[in-house]
């Protein structure tokens, strides 16, 4: 295979035949030029030098993909409102507020949306008080079960869960955050949850403004017979 490689080097094959019709003329480019030389680059117009860009954007145009960024850079952050007494209460803080356990989850269904003051009574699992009365019946029959540090422990305490909307014009859309994740921040916020002599009990009572009203807690104890 080699030696026949080697003896085929200089030949040409014989098809395709060009049938002896040859060319008419050079091959040239569309102005008429030659191929064989090379472009005249000083010919060519340069339409960059004479046409003045307009690059001011019409009005009302928004770039795609850009108006969220757009707003972001124009809006500024808000600041959270907290405010705590500094009197410690008997809660811990991850028991007020935990991934198995809020104080106010029964509390923040009700204010949703809702433009009315509103002040409600919770005990430690969230069960508005007088409307669940048979929790404390099955604390008590599951004593044995419950855990040292559990919510379990402070059944005998309350909690008075405000919701203070604006009075001159209430607006959802001007709350930026909403009811659990403003008693989340209540949790988090060591003003209010860094209470006591390990820091971690929260303070007996604190609100948060979140633009569009203002959401609060006071911690109180009951006798349960």
């Amino acid at each position: 295979m080699a030696k026949w490689a080697q003896k085929e080097i200089g030949n040409y094959p014989e098809n395709p035949k060009s049938r002896g019709v040859k060319p008419i003329e050079a091959p040239r480019r569309a102005d008429g030029s030659s191929l064989n030389k090379p472009a005249n680059v000083a010919d060519s117009p340069d339409d960059s030098e004479d046409i003045e860009l307009d690059y001011e954007p019409s009005e009302g145009f928004t770039p795609p993909n850009c108006g969220s960024r757009m707003s972001s850079v124009e809006q500024p952050l808000p600041i959270l409102n907290v405010s705590c007494v500094d009197a410690a209460s008997a809660i811990p803080a991850d028991v007020f507020s935990s991934a198995t356990n809020q104080v106010y989850s029964t509390f923040c269904r009700g204010t949703v949306n809702n433009g009315n003051q509103l002040e409600w009574m919770a005990n430690i699992f969230g069960n508005l008080t007088g409307l669940s009365p048979t929790q404390n019946s099955r604390v008590k029959r599951f004593a044995h079960l419950t855990r040292a540090d559990g919510p379990e422990q402070f059944t005998n305490w309350q909690f008075k869960l405000d919701w203070v909307p604006d009075k001159d014009s209430f607006d959802a859309g001007q709350c930026y955050l909403d009811c659990e994740t403003a008693f989340q921040v209540l949790a988090a916020t060591p003003e209010c949850s860094q209470k006591g002599d390990e820091k971690n009990l929260m303070s007996l009572s604190g609100q948060i403004d979140v633009g569009c009203g203002m959401y609060g807690y006071t911690v109180k104890g009951i006798a349960i017979s």
